[in-house]
């Protein structure tokens, strides 16, 4: 018997983990960076959208039984499997679309950052990005039990894997997924308090009077480099934020929860 939902039927989405997981993100994205909540360019809903799905995505890895399973069915392959990559299975088949919600790492060729506006087609990109990185970060921790396994030359032979491999396996892939997790949450902390951009994370200090403005974004002098104007020289910064959220000659931030921090070296 098929397990798939027939269209038109009733859907329960508190039922379902990832959606929870997707809506909840969203609230505690709210509470945790307030200012990104303004749409100031395109990058910001697509952001918060992108956001949710990495957080709704990694949060299936924690279920071990099924990666367990996936891994033992998809031999190895995590790009290859049928339930993994993929976000709100139930409530795409019961609204008709035939499938997920939305499939990871694998996008329709029409979306592109340069054309694609559209906010959840435009957050897919960084969650395809991240979780691109993922697998590739899996596939570089288990290459070396891979080819213990095979005798060196990496390639499984054909037949169902054996238990002990697959547990190791889904305890590297386990471990790899709540690492990424914990990178992309953390990096909320660095990126500017508002304007922000997929790509975009606070940068870091490379040298005392370089200064970026938390509130614009905009970055005064290379990092790489001091800039001219020496360490009180923020005029650009300072006119366009009009707000005392700038890094300057103190080298220290204002945090979010509302102690000094000092920059990132």
């Amino acid at each position: 018997m098929s397990d798939l939902t027939p269209p038109g039927t009733m859907v329960f989405t508190c039922l379902s983990a990832d959606i929870i997981a997707h809506e909840t993100t969203h609230a505690l994205l709210d509470g945790q960076a307030r200012t990104m909540r303004e749409p100031s360019n395109p990058d910001v809903r697509a952001f918060h959208e992108g956001f949710a799905d990495i957080v709704a995505l990694f949060q299936q890895f924690t279920y071990r039984d099924l990666v367990r399973r996936e891994i033992a069915r998809a031999r190895t392959d995590l790009s290859a499997s049928t339930m993994l990559g993929k976000l709100a299975p139930q409530f795409g088949e019961g609204t008709g679309l035939g499938g997920a919600l939305r499939r990871y790492p694998d996008l329709p060729s029409q979306i592109n950052y340069a054309t694609t506006f559209a906010t959840h087609a435009r957050g897919s990109l960084l969650v395809a990005a991240v979780y691109q990185a993922f697998l590739a970060i899996v596939e570089r921790r288990t290459g070396d039990l891979i080819r213990l396994a095979t005798g060196g030359s990496g390639v499984l032979p054909e037949g169902a894997i054996h238990p002990d491999l697959v547990n190791r396996l889904t305890d590297e892939t386990c471990k790899a997924a709540a690492h990424v997790l914990k990178m992309c949450i953390r990096a909320i902390d660095y990126c500017p308090l508002s304007t922000s951009r997929s790509g975009n994370i606070c940068g870091q200090s490379l040298q005392p009077t370089w200064k970026r403005c938390l509130t614009t974004g905009t970055t005064i002098g290379s990092p790489f480099s001091k800039p001219s104007g020496g360490a009180s020289s923020c005029p650009e910064v300072c006119e366009r934020c009009r707000s005392r959220h700038c890094a300057g000659a103190s080298g220290r931030v204002p945090s979010r929860r509302g102690l000094p921090q000092p920059l990132p070296s």
